[in-house]
């Protein structure tokens, strides 16, 4: 437990009683406002730190009580006090669950907040327990706690500034931040600050956050993550549970981050360059519909060859682009070989996007050589069609949308916007808090209509 910096605009009395429970793997086996809770129990958040999960599940005494993915908190979840054995499970893609080597007793105090941590990787799962108390002063400041869970960075300074002086204007707030810990809690008068990041000791900004509101009688916990699960890159995620504000904090240097979807509907496999084909792909073997991991490059303009698996002479896509530091990036090639109208496109997809963690953000792409303009609708189970308007309309070959829907239980359908014929659905969907899903519409196997929608975790 560490308090330091002592910046002009900080009240230095701490009113709360703070607890940090520091635990390692042992076996057995994105928040809204902070609202107070009754006398009678307190809150909890659940979250995920785990670089290379897909999503983690939470059960406090064998209940599932939140299933979010890597780099976001929880809601809020109520509790009532007492003893309680918590446990994590990894969720992959397809829903499956398998528990972590990962659990652990806490007891649950009445009118408590709670931060449920676990970091590291799948195969070595750690757990960090910030139990604090509910802010239920009446006065015009807040408090603020760091939780350090980049395993990128070995250690920084947080600055938290409410002038035009910055950071040569004051001390760090937070100092010396390192992979697991909790810093906390600082109590600070009610303001807008300037959020950065320097190294150990210097004053140089590596990562600006821009600005926080600092809110009276709540407690902020600013949570550090790698962007999005990236390892070997500088890039760093930052999500304030106790408000709403999930940020991203990118470096000049950061580098970008690419993966590839292979939409060439009649071609077994290809193989992804960048340059010339000399030397060894960037993605290798890569059937149609399968994308891959992402990878880090630096940021610059690049020349883009896909050829057909071990054939380096034969080019079916030959693109150029420029990536962007701190960007996540898809590159989708999408065509038929076979057809000489069309051939094989390609089109990068930006990926740099965090939903609200309330909610759950998808992607749509069009990427159906095969299909012209379509209508995606969204519907509750049994909700007609004709009940509502559809969420993107004429949405055109390699095109993508945006779109922030609340948790629940969906039906998609995706309809010709010439003639409103159905291409595909009813598809069944379940959406979490805190999702991220990329869904394409490609061609059949082989080519041809009326497709597939495929759907992939970010």
């Amino acid at each position: 437990m560490r308090f330091k910096g002592t910046g002009k605009f900080f009240v230095l009395t701490v009113v709360t009683v703070l607890s940090v429970f520091q635990l390692s793997a042992c076996g057995g086996g994105g928040g809204g406002g902070n609202s107070s809770s009754s006398d009678n129990g307190g809150s909890i958040r659940f979250v995920n730190g785990v670089s290379d999960s897909t999503r983690l599940s939470m059960a406090i005494s064998d209940s599932v009580v939140s299933t979010i993915s890597f780099g976001t908190t929880s809601d809020e979840l109520e509790y009532i006090p007492g003893n309680k054995e918590i446990t994590f499970y990894a969720v992959d893609s397809s829903g499956d669950s398998e528990e972590l080597d990962l659990s652990v007793d806490v007891k649950l105090l009445d009118d408590h907040e709670v931060l449920v941590a676990v970091y590291g990787t799948l195969d070595n799962p750690q757990l960090q327990v910030v139990d604090v108390e509910e802010f239920d002063e009446n006065d015009d400041y807040g408090q603020i706690g760091l939780l350090m869970l980049s395993a990128n960075q070995p250690a920084l300074d947080m600055y938290l500034s409410a002038d035009e002086t910055g950071i040569y204007g004051n001390d760090p707030l937070f100092s010396n931040a390192e992979l697991g810990q909790f810093y906390g809690m600082q109590v600070v008068d009610e303001d807008e600050y300037r959020l950065q990041f320097t190294q150990v000791g210097s004053k140089d900004s590596i990562y600006d956050g821009g600005y926080l509101d600092i809110v009276e009688d709540r407690n902020h916990f600013i949570i550090v993550f790698d962007n999005f699960g990236a390892t070997g890159g500088s890039m760093v995620a930052v999500e304030v549970a106790g408000s709403s504000s999930a940020l991203e904090l990118i470096s000049d240097d950061s580098p970008s981050l690419i993966r590839f979807l292979n939409g060439i509907a009649d071609y077994p496999s290809v193989d992804v360059y960048l340059g010339d084909t000399e030397g060894d792909p960037i993605f290798e073997d890569i059937s149609f519909g399968q994308e891959t991991a992402y990878s880090s490059l630096e940021a610059g303009a690049y020349s883009v060859n896909v050829t057909p698996h071990t054939v380096k002479d034969t080019f079916l896509l030959e693109k150029d682009l420029t990536l962007i530091s701190g960007e996540l990036s898809t590159l989708v090639a999408s065509g038929l070989t076979l057809d000489e109208d069309t051939g094989v496109s390609g089109a990068l997809i930006n990926d740099t996007v965090r939903n609200e963690i309330t909610e759950a953000h998808l992607t749509f792409v069009h990427a159906s050589a095969s299909n012209e303009e379509v209508d995606i609708y969204i519907l509750v189970p049994g909700q007609p069609i004709t009940d509502t308007s559809p969420v993107i309309s004429e949405l055109d070959y390699l095109l993508s949308f945006d779109y922030e829907k609340a948790p629940g239980k969906y039906e998609i359908m995706v309809m010709q916007s010439s003639n409103e014929a159905t291409v595909l659905g009813p598809i069944s969907i379940t959406l979490s808090a805190g999702d991220n899903l990329d869904l394409y519409l490609l061609d059949n196997n082989g080519g041809g209509t009326p497709g597939t929608l495929e759907v992939y975790e970010l």
